[in-house]
């Protein structure tokens, strides 16, 4: 089976019932989108999400096991109506919830977060919206 950590984390970040209320929903789920929010999605006060492909990718392979080593990003945006407070929220909730991804069984691969760090502001191009970023970087065993 081919490893997919932006569907793992996708779902697993699904699967949190203290994430659900602080995020905005699209077709019955919490936002979260791959690489990008898609055209004609419109950022509200609760943020929505975006987890990115790795930008590190790294195989260490052993003569018993197959290890991955991946970096990966999830930024939130949310158009403020007056106060920052909801994307700083939901921002510590998904780093939370990354810190607890120790020996997860997803897909078959067990997923271990070796570090996390966010969320920190993360700029964006339209100055009505606001982000932030969190990064995690993963141990893989791979199936």
């Amino acid at each position: 089976m081919a490893l997919d950590p932006e569907k793992a984390l996708f779902g697993w970040l699904q699967a949190d019932a203290a994430l659900a209320p602080l995020m905005h929903t699209h077709a019955s789920a919490i936002a979260f989108f791959e690489s990008a929010i898609p055209q004609g999605h419109k950022l509200r006060e609760l943020p929505s999400g975006v987890i990115d492909s790795p930008t590190l990718d790294e195989n260490d392979d052993d003569s018993t096991d197959s290890y991955r080593d991946i970096d990966m990003n999830i930024r939130l945006y949310h158009r403020p109506d007056g106060s920052s407070l909801p994307l700083r929220t939901a921002g510590e909730q998904v780093r939370a919830r990354l810190k607890s991804l120790v020996n997860q069984l997803i897909d078959g691969a067990l997923y271990t977060a070796r570090s996390v760090s966010g969320p920190t502001r993360s700029p964006t191009s339209d100055t009505s919206v606001n982000g932030v970023l969190i990064q995690v970087s993963l141990h893989i065993k791979e199936p």
